[in-house]
């Protein structure tokens, strides 16, 4: 679920001044964002300032409401971190978390329904 939920925020940012190497945010975002038995834990400060610019870089929510960021998230789905296509079943997954991540915004009022279903 983590891999998932790192290649789709990876995806999801703006291209702002300031990134960390593309190595430093993936493991940010893995190991610490996306791990809950490292939250109660102290970062390494390359790791708090990589988690820092990816919140600020961050789309807002409201970003999916356009059909071309969604795809921009599905195709990274269905990409290799080499830009070589994924696996099928790789690509499945993260798919099934990235819609159900999205089913869930719809479930806490950030979104009116999973924009994945208007995607054809």
């Amino acid at each position: 679920m983590a891999e998932a939920l790192v290649t789709v925020t990876i995806a999801l940012t703006a291209k702002e001044k300031g990134a960390p190497e593309p190595r430093v945010l993936r493991r940010a975002l893995f190991a610490w964002a996306f791990n809950p038995a490292t939250r109660e834990t102290d970062p390494p400060r390359e790791i708090v300032l990589a988690l820092g610019w990816a919140a600020r870089a961050s789309l807002p929510v409201t970003a999916l409401d356009d059909p071309a960021t969604v795809r921009l998230a599905l195709g990274a789905c269905a990409r290799t971190l080499d830009g070589k296509p994924a696996a099928g079943s790789t690509q499945r997954r993260k798919r099934s978390v990235f819609y159900n991540a999205l089913g869930y915004a719809v479930e806490l009022g950030r979104l009116a329904s999973n924009p994945i279903d208007r995607i054809q």
